[in-house]
């Protein structure tokens, strides 16, 4: 775990523009204004080009249909292979189960790597394959996104205190950040949360490596962008004090 102090440009976030909580804002920003700062909790951070190439970790998509009369088949809509069976016992299930449910309805996908037999309307493999494509092209999108942001020394990830990171910038002040780097820091964040040096640990029991995919899968929905970035879409569409602008 490393302590940094980070400016508005330094940090991203994945936030919409909607602030919510305004008042905490205030808050924050008369806190910094008044140079109290270090008297709050440090944000929590990850260091995102170090993660960047190795994302996303995980490939598969799955998809099932609930269109098609699962009645028309004699299988269960999900039948899983026994785990007794030795693995070529389990492969000779499967592909008989496979060539049976075919005889009876040629739509039906069947994943052969844990033996779960899925019923699929026709149609809906067309619709979900268009809406695997998207989310791909999303990704990649949200990838060059930050990767954009990246090249421009915008490396932290911010994966909580984006109110205190906002109030910081429109105070004109930085903020300190802890970023963890393995599933260690994480339990040290949960421990913090419980004995008051954090206000809270808001992501369960989400590991080091899930917290950076699920920071690059919001981003597919959410634009990533600075801190500083964000303050000022905050200016302009969100109704907040007047002296937020000065």
């Amino acid at each position: 775990m490393k302590e940094h102090v980070l400016s508005g440009e330094q940090l991203i976030t994945a936030e919409t523009d909607e602030l919510g909580d305004v008042a905490a804002l205030c808050i924050y920003h008369r806190v910094y204004s008044q140079k109290q700062g270090h008297i709050l909790p440090p944000a929590l951070v990850l260091h995102g080009p170090r993660y960047h190439n190795s994302i996303p970790r995980k490939t598969t998509v799955s998809f099932h249909s609930r269109d098609y009369p699962l009645d028309a088949l004699t299988l269960a809509p999900r039948t899983t292979v026994a785990d007794q069976l030795t693995r070529m016992e389990k492969q000779n299930t499967i592909e008989a189960a496979h060539a049976s449910a075919l005889r009876q309805c040629p739509h039906i996908y069947i994943d052969t790597r844990d033996g779960t037999i899925v019923p699929v309307h026709p149609y809906s493999v067309k619709n979900a394959i268009t809406s695997v494509q998207s989310t791909i092209d999303r990704f990649k999108t949200a990838k060059d996104e930050l990767s954009a942001l990246y090249s421009r020394g915008a490396h932290y990830l911010l994966i909580d205190g984006n109110h205190r990171a906002l109030g910081a910038h429109l105070a004109g002040e930085t903020i300190t950040a802890l970023e963890a780097e393995n599933d260690q820091d994480i339990e040290t964040f949960r421990r913090m949360a419980q004995t008051g040096e954090l206000f809270n640990y808001p992501h369960g029991n989400h590991s080091f490596d899930d917290l950076v995919e699920l920071f690059y899968d919001f981003c597919v929905s959410h634009p990533p962008r600075t801190a500083a970035e964000r303050s000022k879409l905050v200016l302009e569409h969100q109704d907040c004090p007047p002296y937020f602008k000065r």
